[in-house]
């Protein structure tokens, strides 16, 4: 069971768009970890760690191309 303090901590991150720890709360949902097994929020967050990644490697493309 996932301590109630992680919980928060990573929705704070997540919130601030993390890739990391959006990536961390789709396991969470994924698995049911302390919390309810949430298909849709698993989804979710890893929908949004993806986008926030692709963002981070385009970023990095285009910086290295200059």
């Amino acid at each position: 069971m996932m301590h109630k303090n992680l919980e928060v901590m990573l929705s704070f991150a997540g919130a601030s768009g993390n890739k990391d720890a959006l990536y961390r709360l789709g396991e969470i949902y994924a698995k049911g970890e302390g919390v309810k097994r949430d298909v849709g929020k698993e989804r979710e967050f890893f929908q949004k760690a993806g986008q926030k990644r692709r963002a981070v490697l385009a970023c990095k493309e285009f910086v290295c191309k200059v």
